[in-house]
């Protein structure tokens, strides 16, 4: 009964999904039904770094390149609504891309259960994490070390505009470089888009993947540690930047990146203030955040980054 209850849900949601196309705008459209879907939440958490939210508006919706596509995303009344330009039907490289067939009641009951999941949970209403193109995902990570946020998409975007292809320059929507493309560069050229000491790591890191360095075409079919093992190989990508690229470009939800603020975040709740040893944190985060710890943590570094939390009334239980 219940599987045919549930086939019976997938038809009726597949019977909602429309698409159009409008000739006087030249835009097609597909419209999901996706219930509690904030792309105000996933794009600017921290997760990825190269879609604009549309101006002058109130609206949820976001102007991005996936691949060498333009599309404008908008969350409104439990739909997602994909417009992109040109007559095109071709939305399963977006869809994916956001998800929009995980439901978010399944991921949440996954999380462990205690004072700060679940404020972050309330906080971070609608938040997932999208399925990056692995290449991207790792270069913007290899530039993200010691920067902002604001900072991160300056420089990705530089990348973008010097190295990638024009799509549309007014809105600043251009593809992103691919692997090879980046491996004929020098550091010189890579320096002056003002990567600083990034820009040998970027070189160096694309260049073994392009010379087939590493294993990386098999990295979404190794285990975690094994995976986490072969992405630090690379130039540039400790513990941190590789769990990243595994959560966000991999799929890999157990990969629980740790920086600076999941760390005071961790100390802060679970370790009653104290600073740990990361060796105890990492042995923590495998025992007791599961298999969506990497969910649970972007949750937790939204929540702690910009919710202005006094992480001290959260405070769960002593680890010892």
């Amino acid at each position: 009964m219940w599987f045919q209850n549930g086939l019976q849900g997938i038809k009726e949601e597949r019977s909602m999904m429309r698409g159009s196309y409008d000739p006087v705008r030249n835009m097609s459209e597909y419209v999901v039904p996706v219930a509690r879907y904030s792309l105000s939440a996933t794009l600017e958490s921290g997760q990825t770094f190269r879609w604009n939210k549309e101006q002058d508006t109130d609206q949820d919706a976001w102007w991005g390149v996936i691949g060498s596509r333009i599309y404008r995303v908008e969350s409104k009344n439990d739909l997602l609504i994909f417009n992109s330009p040109g007559e095109w039907n071709e939305w399963n490289e977006v869809v994916t891309y956001f998800r929009v067939s995980e439901s978010i009641d399944e991921v949440h009951a996954k999380f462990p259960r205690d004072k700060a999941t679940e404020a972050a949970v309330l906080f971070c209403r609608g938040m997932r994490i999208v399925k990056q193109e692995p290449w991207e995902c790792l270069a913007s990570f290899i530039l993200s070390s010691n920067k902002q946020i604001i900072q991160i998409r300056q420089m990705v975007n530089s990348l973008c505009q010097n190295l990638g292809q024009p799509l549309d320059p007014q809105r600043n929507l251009y593809t992103f470089p691919d692997v090879s493309r980046v491996a004929r560069s020098d550091e010189s050229e890579l320096r002056a888009m003002r990567m600083g000491y990034r820009a040998p790591y970027l070189l160096d890191a694309s260049r073994m993947i392009d010379g087939g360095h590493i294993e990386w075409d098999r990295i979404r079919d190794m285990d975690l540690e094994e995976a986490r093992i072969e992405l630090m190989k690379l130039p540039g990508v400790g513990r941190k930047v590789a769990d990243c690229v595994l959560l966000f470009g991999f799929g890999f939800f157990k990969a629980f990146p740790v920086d600076v603020w999941i760390e005071r975040v961790l100390n802060e709740i679970y370790f009653e203030g104290l600073n740990v040893k990361r060796s105890v944190m990492y042995e923590f985060i495998q025992t007791y955040f599961g298999e969506y710890g990497g969910y649970v943590q972007q949750y937790l570094f939204h929540w702690i980054r910009t919710g202005a939390v006094d992480t001290k009334e959260y405070r769960v239980f002593p680890v010892e």
